[in-house]
């Protein structure tokens, strides 16, 4: 039955008459791509059940929800519109991954609403790296910069506006690619 289902399907066709298709105006989404210009695309890494209810209050707890004038959206099965006030509580929310909730892993991306949310793909997640035990004349931006990218594209080395970041460690966050498959297993 399935197969002549798709069969049938793939003789079907509109004549150009049956579907002229339609046309929209570039400026019918003018106030989707402003307001999409603060939100952020949220899913969570987990093939177990949680409760979506949760995770919105949860995150929205986290990031000050109503005071801060931040809502969310249950737009899929396993996808979420987190929706900001301004684009400075975004970026708060943003440089301040990786967030969790029930140990699993909140991967969110910056999205303007200009593609279906089913089609995102997230296959990077960014970290604070904290890097221990080095000498005080390594603690650079220059330095973050060389040892980060050994494990994932830098984004940020926390030192102040001379490039230098004394202290106990050298910060950097490092965008990871996190997808199953970049470590393949060696079949022996």
């Amino acid at each position: 039955m399935a197969d002549e289902l798709v069969e049938e399907w793939r003789k079907f066709s509109l004549t150009e008459a049956e579907g002229p298709g339609v046309t929209i105006a570039a400026d019918a989404m003018e106030v989707s791509r402003m307001v999409g210009s603060h939100c952020l695309l949220g899913k969570l890494w987990t093939e177990k059940y949680f409760n979506r209810e949760a995770l919105k209050a949860t995150m929205l707890r986290l990031w000050g929800g109503v005071a801060r004038g931040i809502t969310a959206r249950n737009i899929g099965e396993n996808l979420f519109v987190f929706q900001f006030r301004d684009d400075f509580e975004r970026r708060r929310v943003m440089t301040g991954a990786p967030w969790l909730f029930d140990n699993s892993l909140l991967l969110l991306k910056e999205f303007d609403g200009s593609c279906p949310a089913s089609q995102v793909q997230f296959s990077w997640c960014c970290f604070w790296v904290q890097f221990y035990g080095v000498p005080l004349s390594y603690m650079t931006k220059q330095t973050g910069e060389q040892v980060g990218s050994v494990f994932g594209k830098v984004e940020e080395v926390d030192v102040s506006e001379d490039g230098v970041g004394w202290g106990t460690y050298l910060r950097v966050r490092i965008c990871l690619d996190i997808l199953p498959n970049r470590f393949q297993e060696v079949e022996w």
